[in-house]
């Protein structure tokens, strides 16, 4: 347990979240969701075994998919790794950073910031996807899956949490038509 400054006990995880949050400009939890997702076309349920799966981002504006691919998608939001002045073999190359964790450690900085990254990061991966929900359509599925589908391919997400269920509804509810 960490200490606050008056001295109460309070998780170490939260204080050092608060802090960062505090740091880069956020006064609030954004709301977004991040889910494991498998690309399909509408109404199959994919073989999860075989199908492509990535990483799936949903927000108020859009939802965005990241395949599970060694994509560099640390640079693409940071920046080159190498300086100018280093040789191309002592780059961040040997650090191995996941994906899903470059995605779920934005979610501490400002929703406009999050928003631009995101945009940034689909259009330095061809292989991902950024619908608008206009684009697309959705629903909810049995055993609490979740299919985003624009023309014809699918995005399906499969076992949704009742948390992940409870954030997701109201972020579909920007998606609503006006």
């Amino acid at each position: 347990m960490c200490r606050t400054p008056g001295g109460s006990p309070r998780s170490c995880a939260s204080t050092a979240a608060g802090s960062f949050a505090a740091r880069f400009g956020a006064t609030h939890a954004p709301l977004v969701a991040f889910v494991h997702m498998y690309i399909t076309t509408p109404g199959e349920i994919p073989n999860l075994e075989s199908a492509r799966n990535g990483y799936g981002v949903l927000r108020p504006g859009f939802a965005a998919f990241f395949p599970a691919t060694r994509s560099r998608l640390l640079d693409t939001i940071t920046g080159s790794s190498r300086p100018s002045h280093e040789p191309a073999w002592r780059s961040r190359e040997k650090i191995d950073v996941p994906d899903d964790l470059v995605l779920e450690q934005i979610q501490f900085l400002p929703e406009e910031r999050i928003d631009t990254l995101l945009r940034e990061a689909h259009a330095a991966h061809p292989q991902s996807f950024l619908w608008e929900p206009r684009e697309m359509t959705w629903r909810f599925g049995n055993a609490a899956s979740m299919e985003v589908i624009q023309g014809d391919t699918s995005l399906w997400v499969p076992m949704l949490t009742w948390a992940e269920q409870q954030l997701i509804a109201r972020i579909l509810q920007h998606w609503r038509p006006e």
